[in-house]
């Protein structure tokens, strides 16, 4: 999208987006799987079974 626009400030803002979001998305998928490899056992209440 940022090769397509004119103005160049307009284009670095853009690509710095992109960067953060990627950023941003890669430490939320790290969290969830750390959560998932390390989590506590008391963690797991409330998604137990149902008798």
């Amino acid at each position: 999208m940022s090769k397509n626009c004119d103005n160049e400030r307009m284009a670095m803002i853009l690509q710095y987006v992109a960067l953060g979001s990627m950023i941003v998305m890669t430490g939320a998928a790290a969290t969830q799987i750390l959560r998932d490899v390390f989590g506590s056992p008391g963690s797991e209440r409330g998604r137990g079974r149902s008798r």
